[in-house]
């Protein structure tokens, strides 16, 4: 009994042996590859910073100030707009324009 208790004890710490070494084999290449999987991410934000930044100087007119930017001397107001103020100028501006407050 003794030989066969030796024989099972043996295969049975083979066994166990074997799937400790795949489990730590497992966590360790799950481990690299989750690493390997952020520095990929970690390079990917860092091109796509980059970009935006390189995106922003070409895109954006502040950069340099506000003095880089002229608008148009003459500013179109439509017919819509044109009506309404009309009103408000001619009559009402006029109608109450004698310094008195209301």
């Amino acid at each position: 009994m003794g030989v066969y208790l030796e024989i099972i004890f043996t295969v049975l710490g083979g066994l166990i042996a074997g799937v400790v070494g795949l489990s730590s084999t497992y966590v360790s290449l799950r481990a690299h590859r989750r690493e390997m999987h952020f520095e990929e991410h970690k390079e990917n934000l860092r091109l796509l910073e980059s970009a935006l930044r390189q995106g922003k100087r070409s895109l954006w007119p502040f950069t340099n100030g506000a003095e880089d930017i002229e608008l148009p001397h003459k500013y179109e107001i439509t017919p819509a707009l044109d009506t309404g103020i009309n009103f408000i100028l001619n009559i009402l501006v006029t109608k109450y324009s004698d310094n008195n407050m209301y």
